[in-house]
């Protein structure tokens, strides 16, 4: 969702006073100095962005604020706090609270209306779900409002574009996009959507202009030229004069601006979109040494927590890049995938990171059931876990697949209990919640994780025969997971220490929910059906009741029943990678 906020958020300049037709020289010389402001706020507004860009959340909100505070009608520096709260934050509703505040406020003030209805888009765009009628009446309520007033009709007509993009509505953004070129046709931010439009119509002459347009007036934005100098392959570029006429220009703002690092770092975004290898490096080079504490843009969503040892570097993202091809071109062939990752197995050993990941994926091909081969899956685990020692959910899943396995039980214990130490010792950072989420959502979110682990726990005290202790620890794991391998699990020690009742309650829910080992939970589920009911046979009807009682919408298409809600969290069974427990789990 970060993404296509940073998409649809448009980049920060100061809210311009449009002027009448007719202009005193007083009035022309204020004029002259809103516009000098507006461009320094705007190249204020483009370093903030990229601190953003380069995972610096906390400098890149204090410099936007310090903005807002000296500039609070600035509509665009508001849009972009609007993006970092929302996000960063994991809390769209409360950016919405803010500006409602504001509106109630200054009701019927277009300033507010408009900060309103932006701030009301970017609360959609951070929640899940379908955009709603409702929600779309109420931003055209207040950009209405907005539109009325020569002040905010700009950014009611910009805010209007972004809007009819999460419609998906070509008509409205191109209907909106023409009123702001009417009204402002040389404001930058409408020259970058027009530039954009101009590209999905296949105008690459018209984009290359205004490229060059925002090149000459602000190079700072550099970076939306990357649309029109795009890969020569696809045979869409401009004409070979403007081409040479904007590489000229690029040459000319890097060299008139040595010492400046917002346009530099602006050069670089660009060069890295359109792969100028050599030009990226110089310019790093240059901001290298300007500052010494100069990073470059992070390679993956700013908004999601700091890997574990810091970025990627490039060696290891190509590693990554070819493991993913690797797995995408050996398809649903799980012997082809095993012997495709031995013969890589030399090539993945420079980075202990990719290794643990290799390893991960290695296992996960070699349980396949076409392969099943258990001991080199477990073993490629118990690398991984050398690879990367500490970290909990290798451990997790090397201790699971023991229990699975009915090996080195013991030791599995051990290994499980370390990793929920390491587990729960973690302390709270908001970056761990994906963007859209509430703190309850991610609650519910830690609560998966923490239960597979339990689950893993008390299946090992199962296999071990401490069966009264497995079922403690099952029931807890079901209270956090709503998992339906953990169902079963708890099933069946119930069904170990003698509660009957208890146990075919959970083995229901696991078979309405979908666990592994479906086989011998349905034959314990029949014969409890059998023993404890006096309508021979009822054991499937009772099943698709519990799915209905559950909100569980069966998939006609799929083996397994598709519950209602989203699944696939973060330690549950049905994450299909390796990165939660073991392959299929």
């Amino acid at each position: 969702m970060a993404s296509l906020i940073r998409c649809l958020l448009l980049v920060g300049v100061a809210s311009l006073l449009l002027a009448g037709p007719m202009l005193g020289s007083a009035e022309a010389a204020r004029s002259s100095k809103a516009s000098r402001v507006d461009l320094s706020a705007d190249r204020q507004l483009a370093a903030a962005r990229q601190q953003r860009d380069r995972g610096r959340l906390d400098q890149a909100m204090t410099a936007v604020i310090a903005l807002i505070a000296k500039h609070p009608d600035d509509v665009e520096a508001n849009r972009f706090y609007m993006e970092l709260a929302a996000t960063s934050r994991r809390n769209g509703g409360l950016v919405e609270a803010e500006y409602l505040h504001r509106l109630n406020q200054n009701d019927g003030d277009s300033m507010a209306s408009v900060l309103y209805a932006a701030a009301v888009l970017t609360s959609e765009l951070t929640s899940e779900g379908p955009l709603r009628a409702s929600r779309v009446r109420e931003m055209e309520k207040s950009l209405s409002t907005a539109e009325a007033d020569p002040r905010t009709a700009l950014w009611s007509y910009l805010v209007g574009v972004d809007l009819g993009k999460l419609q998906r509505s070509l008509v409205v953004v191109k209907e909106r996009l023409a009123m702001a070129v009417k009204l402002v046709p040389s404001h930058p931010s409408v020259r970058v959507e027009q530039l954009h439009l101009h590209v999905l119509e296949v105008r690459l002459d018209d984009a290359a202009k205004l490229c060059l347009d925002l090149l000459a007036s602000t190079p700072w934005r550099a970076e939306a030229c990357a649309a029109v100098m795009g890969d020569s392959s696809s045979g869409a570029l401009p004409s070979d004069a403007l081409q040479e006429k904007i590489q000229a220009k690029l040459e000319s703002i890097e060299k008139r601006n040595r010492k400046d690092s917002v346009v530099l770092q602006a050069l670089v975004s660009l060069y890295r979109e359109i792969d100028d290898r050599k030009a990226s490096r110089r310019l790093k080079a240059r901001l290298k040494e300007l500052s010494s504490d100069w990073s470059p843009a992070l390679r993956r969503n700013p908004y999601l927590s700091p890997l574990e040892g810091g970025e990627l570097s490039d060696e290891e993202l190509a590693s990554l890049e070819q493991l993913r091809k690797l797995a995408e071109r050996t398809g649903d062939e799980p012997w082809e995938l095993v012997k495709a990752l031995a013969a890589l197995d030399s090539e993945m050993s420079s980075s202990n990171r990719v290794r643990a990941m290799y390893l991960r994926q290695k296992a996960y091909a070699l349980r396949a059931p076409e392969v099943l081969d258990r001991d080199g899956s477990r073993a490629a685990v118990r690398e991984a876990m050398e690879a990367m020692p500490g970290e909990p959910h290798i451990m997790n899943e090397w201790a699971y697949m023991s229990a699975m396995d009915k090996v080195d039980l013991v030791e599995a214990l051990q290994t499980i209990d370390k990793a929920l130490e390491q587990l729960l010792g973690e302390s709270f950072r908001l970056l761990e919640l994906n963007p859209g989420e509430s703190f309850d959502e991610w609650e519910g979110d830690r609560s998966e994780s923490v239960g597979a682990f339990i689950d893993t726990r008390g299946w090992l005290l199962y296999q071990l025969g401490r069966h009264e202790e497995a079922e403690q620890a099952l029931e807890l794991a079901s209270l956090l997971s709503s998992d339906g391998t953990v169902q079963g699990h708890l099933g069946r020690a119930r069904y170990a220490v003698g509660n009957d009742d208890g146990a075919f309650h959970n083995l229901l829910r696991a078979l309405a929910l979908g666990t592994e080992e479906t086989d011998e939970v349905h034959d314990l589920a029949s014969h409890l059906y059998e023993k404890r009911h006096v309508i021979s046979g009822g054991l499937d009807l009772l099943v698709e009741e519990t799915r209905r009682q559950l909100g569980i919408e069966r998939n006609l298409d799929a083996a397994e029943p598709a519950p209602a809600a989203p699944s696939g969290r973060k330690g549950s069974r049905s994450q299909k990678r390796p990165d939660s427990r073991s392959g299929g789990r």
